[in-house]
């Protein structure tokens, strides 16, 4: 634990949204609450962080939605393994994230 991911796309075309969630396939919809971060605006241009991870064997799993359709689409994630929020117990620093 004590992880953040940050993931983004770039494109200049279509409008592909992106979904992040620890340990299992990220859920393309953002109407899910399974995720830990979520990006979708009218473009290919996206990005998120999540909260802490509850292990050190976390695995995020990123996922790009075609809201309308792209090509020439990059995505990129990286891993803060020193993140600005230090524990759970500052809640307002770090919510929302899933604890364990």
């Amino acid at each position: 634990g004590g992880s953040t991911v940050s993931c983004s796309t770039s494109g200049n075309n279509g409008d592909a949204d992106l979904y992040v969630r620890f340990n299992e396939e990220a859920e393309a919809s953002q109407y899910s609450d399974a995720n830990d971060c979520d990006s979708y605006s009218s473009n290919s241009n996206e990005a998120c962080t999540t909260g802490i991870a509850p292990t050190d064997t976390t695995v995020a799993y990123a996922g790009v939605h075609a809201f309308t359709g792209y090509s020439g689409l990059t995505v990129s994630c990286t891993e803060d393994d020193n993140p600005s929020c230090p524990s759970c117990l500052d809640v307002e620093c770090c919510a929302p994230q899933r604890c364990v």
